[in-house]
């Protein structure tokens, strides 16, 4: 029963993730990069957008490594507690400007908790 929910709960959360271009076409005719991110969102966005590439980033080790938790947790421990880790995002983003959010903090996440 268990996964025939979570089967049902995931076609859901698909079918609402295919509205999102409409809702956000305009967001959708610029590329979206590091200088983006750091340009259009206010700290607030930002800040959630960042949680988001890194709980994605951090999901994804989970898995990849067989749902062993130790680079899922240095990735956490990384983002959320390391002192400094905000302002070094910025400053990355700063420089990779035209880049990828997602790959300037992929290159991060290695360089802090390996491949």
């Amino acid at each position: 029963m268990r996964i025939v929910q979570a089967a049902h709960q995931g076609r859901t959360a698909i079918a609402g993730l295919a509205i999102l271009p409409v809702l956000f076409a305009p967001a959708l005719a610029q590329d979206m990069t590091a200088g983006v991110i750091l340009d259009k969102m206010n700290s607030d966005q930002r800040t959630g957008f960042l949680a988001g590439v890194v709980e994605g980033l951090a999901y994804a080790r989970f898995e990849r490594e067989g749902n062993e938790e130790p680079g899922m947790k240095c990735i956490y421990r990384w983002f959320y507690e390391k002192e400094g880790t905000m302002e070094n995002i910025h400053e990355a983003f700063n420089h990779f400007r035209d880049y990828m959010p997602g790959a300037v903090i992929a290159a991060m996440v290695q360089k802090e908790c390996g491949a």
